[in-house]
């Protein structure tokens, strides 16, 4: 029988990083390639009209995910976004916060 989880769409945990460990996140290809994938379904299966939005589909991607990179490593909300803020506008890479 499988997961409950899973049959309601959350997959489980497949393991814990240690404490210590930073937190990668896939290579930006991949997941902007998965972000077109998911755009082109919506519009294709679902019938899904698009939305209008400043951002471009790339820029979406890279930037959600270097959000999700700080929150993954112990930043809080408002260190996320003034991190990525910081790359947007410029300044850099700044380190993440574990």
């Amino acid at each position: 029988m499988p997961d409950a989880a899973v049959v309601n769409g959350v997959p489980g945990v497949c393991g814990t990083p240690a404490s210590t460990s930073v937190i990668e996140s896939p290579p930006r290809g991949r997941t902007y390639g998965f972000r077109l994938q998911l755009e082109d379904f919506y519009k294709t299966d679902l019938g899904r009209a698009a939305v209008k939005t400043s951002v471009d589909a790339e820029g979406d991607v890279v930037w959600i995910q270097e959000y999700l990179r700080y929150r993954l490593n112990r930043c809080t909300h408002a260190q996320s976004i003034d991190k990525v803020t910081q790359q947007i506008e410029g300044g850099g890479v700044p380190p993440v916060c574990r």
